[in-house]
């Protein structure tokens, strides 16, 4: 939440306003509850077929100065006020069904972490882009083709995070279709978002399909985005267990030539 030296110049990624602040990737209330473990993980895919760098560290947090004051004390604080009764009342099992109005605050919370994430490398390796966060700061519209689950991890209590690039199948050679994946875990919760990016000519409405490994995923996890039902129940029938769990629930969506539409 500092101000930044006069001499920066970056950009705020959600209103191109000058970065004046520092925002937390992960808020101080979660990493109060997870301070540092063996399982804070933070993991990044560079490019289709590459695999994935992991390190650990003693404390997860995680300090991005490409945001401005107004955003981050304005829309961002408010969303994160909403929030966080979900998300710790999912943590500590005090909550059995999610209405529309909680899955909508987790999406939107997912999406922006997401999207603060991805800001700590380099822009050309960002996925959304200005449109799409523009979109999301004014009025908390997600990007086209997002998805959002959440979901039970069992003997984990730690946080961990995972961020993967997909591209399309092999024979869509323009690379037509591509994703991101984030996975974020706190304890005994799993948050996954998906972003989907496919050509300009295919309309809104066309059905993406993206394959999935083989598993109860509709046991295991809960789709809170887009919102199918008025309410879900928590938790899943299923959970993922541990490290293998998550490392599952990770590569879900692998291999990357899996995508076509």
């Amino acid at each position: 939440m500092s101000e930044l030296s006069k001499g920066s110049n970056r950009k705020c990624i959600f209103c191109e306003e000058n970065a004046t602040s520092r925002e937390d990737a992960w808020p101080h209330w979660l990493l109060r509850r997870f301070p540092g473990s063996r399982s804070s993980t933070m993991d990044a895919e560079r490019g289709a077929g590459a695999a994935l760098e992991s390190w650990r560290t003693k404390s997860p947090a995680i300090s991005v100065k490409r945001v401005c004051r107004a955003c981050n004390n304005g829309w961002m604080s408010r969303l994160e006020s909403r929030a966080k009764p979900v998300i710790e009342s999912l943590i500590d099992d005090r909550l059995d069904v999610l209405d529309l109005q909680s899955m909508a605050s987790i999406a939107a919370w997912a999406v922006k972490t997401a999207m603060v994430l991805e800001s700590t490398g380099p822009p050309p390796e960002w996925f959304f882009t200005n449109e799409e966060r523009a979109r999301l700061r004014s009025d908390e519209s997600l990007p086209q083709w997002t998805s959002v689950w959440i979901a039970k991890c069992l003997e984990h209590s730690g946080m961990y995070s995972a961020s993967k690039k997909l591209r399309g199948t092999d024979s869509v050679r323009d690379e037509s279709v591509t994703a991101t994946v984030t996975t974020m875990v706190f304890g005994s919760l799993a948050i996954q978002t998906r972003t989907l990016r496919v050509r300009s000519a295919v309309p809104p409405n066309t059905t993406v399909t993206v394959a999935e490994r083989t598993g109860p995923w509709n046991k295991l996890t809960l789709q809170v985005w887009p919102v199918h039902l008025e309410q879900v129940s928590w938790p899943a029938k299923m959970g993922f267990r541990g490290e293998a769990g998550l490392h599952e629930l990770t590569e879900r969506f692998s291999p990357a030539s899996q995508l076509s539409d």
